[in-house]
């Protein structure tokens, strides 16, 4: 999907003050409602005017920790890749936990709809943040086991989860004040 930039531009501080310790003061509220905005949908957009002005990685980051009321809107898999990424320097708990509560659920999906997970997985290769490639080779685990697939099905999405690297990548670890949070809508 093609966007363009020009129309984001005017919602957007030309001197946000981003040194600030104060996530609230950096900018004004019309940036921070084209964020919410960009956060409620599936990331895509969010990334295209991060990839543009990068400077707001930092603010969006924090911006995306305290947004607790996301829409039923699910992640784009590669922009939420991309996002952890672009954030891996500002990340904290929450950050890492909302942006993972955000991708395709797969509890109570099919057959069909897992496998087009899979193969969106498969497809990044080594694009995929491995925040995500371990969230999925869990969630993966956990629904082969609840699922009343035919033992020969479930061997066949094994090979393929196999494609997937996992990767030694602690996902929920930082040193931020956010680590002893234990908020219900997280679990």
């Amino acid at each position: 999907m093609e966007f363009d930039i020009q129309k984001y531009e005017k919602f957007l501080d030309k001197n946000p003050n981003l040194e600030t310790n104060e996530h609230w003061a950096r900018a004004k509220k019309t940036t921070y409602t084209l964020f919410n905005v960009l956060i409620d949908n599936d990331l895509t957009e969010l990334v295209f005017v991060l990839e543009h002005f990068p400077h707001y990685v930092p603010l969006v980051c924090g911006h995306f920790r305290y947004s607790y009321g996301y829409s039923e809107k699910e992640a784009d898999i590669e922009a939420a890749s991309k996002l952890l990424s672009m954030g891996e320097n500002y990340k904290t708990k929450q950050f890492m936990r909302n942006v993972l509560i955000k991708l395709p659920k797969l509890k109570n999906v099919g057959v069909d709809v897992a496998a087009d997970i899979l193969s969106k997985l498969d497809a990044l290769g080594d694009g995929l943040h491995p925040a995500i490639s371990n969230h999925y080779k869990k969630e993966f685990a956990s629904w082969l086991d609840s699922s009343p697939l035919h033992p020969l099905q479930k061997i066949t999405i094994k090979k393929k989860l196999e494609k997937i690297k996992e990767v030694e990548y602690d996902d929920l670890s930082s040193s931020d004040k956010d680590d002893g949070l234990n908020i219900p809508y997280l679990a």
